[in-house]
Formats: structure tokens, C-alpha cells, sequence
């Protein structure tokens, strides 16, 4: 039996629409609000062999609070009812929007929503939108998002993806249109789900979290939006064709959410690099990815975190997966971590760094102004602290840097360790160089 998820109206419509085909009838599961979204999935999941969420939200919440016990599938926001919905509201609106059209949309990020206008050849003088980037109710925010701008004169209508939102609009002056998902979109999410339940293995359903961060240039200050942009674009792209759901996760990197099952397959069981391959060859831009699974999303996204510090450091054109503290590396032929790659030749074994990334991360710290720490080198090289001193501590293990001394800051309990290059740093680099290219070629 599937359990569907989701508003009143909308499981009720659902259910009716899809019970014909099923041997046993779907079970509905119905929320108010979506705080009362885990509790409800927690129940739901003991009695039904798959859920099937009516959106992208109270899965996003469910997959944050709830272990997954089941196979779980939701309906995009960005399917064919976004496009009608679109549809409908410039044919309702025609005779005030003669000139193109400006409106705010929730729940969808503005690149998807340009990408979708693109079918339909519509005039679009500005859009609006707001994406759901949280693990919490965004009812409130999307509500006052589409008045503010409304009142303030920028938009001339509003679509909204929540259907509380959409109800608190209908009573206002403010023209508002709720995108409702067509059945052909539906069915074809249920049969997906059919596959899952049949095929899928319990291991196999364990939540898994990719982070990806495209890879900037040591003081490149120009370009940065443009990457960023190009990045996503490639990654809506690459999830829509493995069924994936791809969002900002902050302002120089994306999340990326699935299961470890569709993981295998894409990756041919950790074998290749997909993710990668993909946007390096749609963009041209080289990204650092990490993989993290757990029992919810929380957890992955842990050691998703701790996988995308190992590819920071590692600087080559594999990806990391830890799995219950274990790493694996992705796109390698074997289960050494640290391996050659295109990029430079191995220079310590077991610390991750190559040629490529060694100069890199020299040229930083010789681009800094002696004594610096590790919060300075890594606002240059664009990764966390925390993996910056990673980075620090394999530099001074090579004996290119030095520690000088220790830094006071009043209002932090401990204090900052500062360095500086060693006196003999360049013919050191020159060595583990020389040293490193003999090593790849035994």
C-alpha cells in the first residue's frame, strides 16, 4: 500500500485519481500545517510500503527530522503544472500585461523558473522568487514575500506552490495563482515509486547528501557570480535527469539530496565520477564534491560536509563519500583514498595533496602578509576553517611553513596560531616537486 502525503484537497484528489490502478487503494495522510509533518510521515511509515509526498517541502522537512524507513518520492514544484499554472495566469491577466508581465514566485529558484519560461515563449518583464532553502514552515515568509512586493508596485501577480499560502492570498486585492500538479505528472511520480518499492533494498534507501562547490582560483575576484550561475544551471540539468532535488545551500555552494541507491547507479556503483563529468563538461568549471549518507538528512549532510573538505584538499577530479566514518573515494578504480590524478602527481601518501594543489596552496600563503592564521588562509583559498588548517598542517609536515608565535583574541577562549614561511621554503617546494613526480612514475 502507498501512502500519499499532503493538504486535504490535494490527497483526496490524488487518491481518487490514482486508486484504480492499485490492488490495494492508497492511503491518505493528511497535514494541516507543516509542523505536524514528521509526526505524521513517522506514522505513515508504518503502514505503507512507499510515501508519496504532494511536493517538494514536506518531503525537505520529513527527510530532516524522520528516518526513512520506506521509499519516499514527491512531485517537483518545476513540472507541468508550474507551466500551466504560468499559462492560466497570463490569459486571466492579458489586458494589464500587454507590455510583459512581472511576478513573484515561491518554493522555485529564479533560474528554474527561467528555464521553464523558456518552453513557452512568454514576455517576462521581472520575476520575483523566492526558494524554499530551509527545514522549517516558510507559510509565513512566502506570505509576506508576495504582499511586500506587491504593495511596493513590482509585481502584478503572485504564484505560490503552498496551498496555505495560496489561501491566504485569495481573500487580498493581490492576483494569485497556486500551481496544482497535473495527474500525467503524478502517475508518473507513482510509477517511480512502484519501481522503488519492487527493486530498492533497505541499505539502499539510507539518505545521502552531496555538497558541491565550484573551484575558485587563488585571488580571483571577477567571474564569481557568473560560475556560481553556470554551476547551478548544470546541476538542475543533471538532477532533473536522474530525479534529484538540487538547491542553494549558501552562497558558493549547492545541495544535492537522493538516496544511496540512486547513488550507486549513477556513479556505477562509486566507479565514476558522473557529477563531475557533467558540470565540468556542461560549464567548463572544475567542483569539489562530497557525499555523506545517513539514516536522515541531518547526518548525511554531517559527513557530506567532512567528504567536501577531503576533495577541497585532495584539489583533483575525484569525490568523496563517507559512509559511518568510512571514506570512499568516487571515480577511482580502487579503495585508496588518496591517488594521482589529472591534475598533479601524489606528493604524501595518506594526506590527500597533489603537485596542483601543493603550488596552490604555497602561492596562498606566500601571498599573505607574514604572520597569518588559519581563519586568513582560508578566506584566500575559499574553504572552511577547519579544513584550512587541515590544509596548514600538512604545509608545515612538508617544512614549507613554520609556526611563529600565537595571537590573542579577547573575546575566544584559546588562542591563534600564526605562521610564516620557512627561510628554505623554495627549495624545499623544488624537492617534494622532484620528489612527488618520481613517485607517480614508478
Amino acid at each position: 500500500m502507498i501512502g500519499v502525503i499532503g493538504p486535504a484537497n490535494v490527497v483526496k484528489k490524488i487518491v481518487g485519481e490514482i486508486s484504480p490502478c492499485f490492488l490495494y487503494p492508497p492511503e491518505g495522510f493528511v497535514y494541516r500545517n507543516f509542523d505536524e509533518v514528521p509526526r505524521i510521515v513517522s506514522c505513515a511509515q508504518k503502514r505503507a510500503q512507499g510515501l508519496f509526498f504532494a511536493g517538494p517541502i514536506p518531503y525537505f522537512i520529513a527527510s530532516a527530522a524522520v528516518d526513512r524507513k520506506c521509499p519516499w518520492v514527491y512531485v517537483p514544484s518545476e513540472s507541468t503544472g508550474f507551466v500551466v499554472t504560468l499559462l492560466n495566469a497570463v490569459i486571466s491577466m492579458k489586458t494589464s500585461l500587454q507590455e510583459g508581465f512581472r511576478f513573484s514566485v515561491d518554493t522555485v529558484d529564479e533560474n528554474v523558473v527561467r528555464e521553464i519560461l523558456k518552453e513557452t515563449n512568454l514576455k517576462v518583464e521581472a520575476i520575483y522568487a523566492l526558494p524554499y532553502t530551509t527545514q522549517n514552515d516558510p507559510s509565513e515568509k512566502f506570505l509576506r514575500f508576495h504582499i511586500d512586493l506587491f504593495r511596493r508596485g513590482l509585481t502584478s501577480f503572485a504564484v505560490t506552490c503552498v496551498e496555505s499560502v495560496g489561501n491566504a492570498l485569495a481573500p487580498t486585492t493581490i492576483p494569485s495563482f497556486q500551481v496544482i500538479q497535473t495527474m500525467s505528472t503524478i502517475r508518473r511520480i507513482i510509477q517511480i515509486l512502484n519501481l522503488e518499492i519492487e527493486k530498492i533494498s533497505s541499505d539502499s534507501l539510507k539518505a545521502v547528501v552531496g555538497l558541491v562547490s565550484p573551484r575558485f582560483e587563488i585571488n580571483e575576484t571577477t567571474g564569481f557570480d557568473r560560475k556560481i550561475l553556470a554551476v547551478h544551471q548544470a546541476l538542475l540539468s543533471y538532477s532533473e535527469k536522474h530525479d534529484l532535488l538540487v538547491a542553494p545551500r549558501d552562497h558558493r555552494s549547492f545541495r544535492i539530496i537522493q538516496n544511496l541507491g540512486q547513488l550507486r547507479i549513477q556513479t556505477q556503483n562509486l566507479s565514476r565520477n558522473e557529477l563531475f563529468n557533467a558540470v565540468t563538461c556542461d560549464t567548463g568549471i572544475k567542483v569539489d564534491v562530497g557525499y555523506g549518507v545517513g539514516s536522515n538528512i541531518l547526518v548525511a549532510e554531517r559527513s557530506a560536509e567532512k567528504a567536501l573538505e577531503m576533495a577541497t584538499i585532495d584539489g583533483g577530479s575525484n569525490a568523496y563519500l563517507i559512509d559511518n566514518e568510512k571514506a570512499f573515494p568516487i571515480g577511482v578504480g580502487c579503495s585508496s583514498l588518496l591517488l594521482p590524478n589529472a591534475g598533479g602527481t601524489l606528493i604524501i601518501k595518506g594526506a590527500g595533496i597533489t603537485v596542483s594543489s601543493f603550488t596552490r596552496y604555497l602561492h596562498a600563503a606566500t601571498s599573505l602578509q607574514p604572520p597569518f592564521s588559519s581563519s586568513q588562509f582560508s578566506s584566500l583559498i575559499g574553504v572552511t576553517i577547519k579544513a584550512s588548517r587541515k590544509i596548514i598542517s600538512i604545509l608545515l609536515r612538508l617544512g614549507v611553513i613554520q609556526t611563529c608565535g600565537k595571537r590573542y583574541i579577547g573575546s575566544r577562549g584559546r588562542p591563534e596560531s600564526l605562521y610564516r614561511l620557512a627561510p628554505d621554503y623554495q627549495k624545499k617546494r623544488q624537492e617534494i616537486i622532484q620528489k612527488g613526480r618520481r613517485s607517480a612514475n614508478a
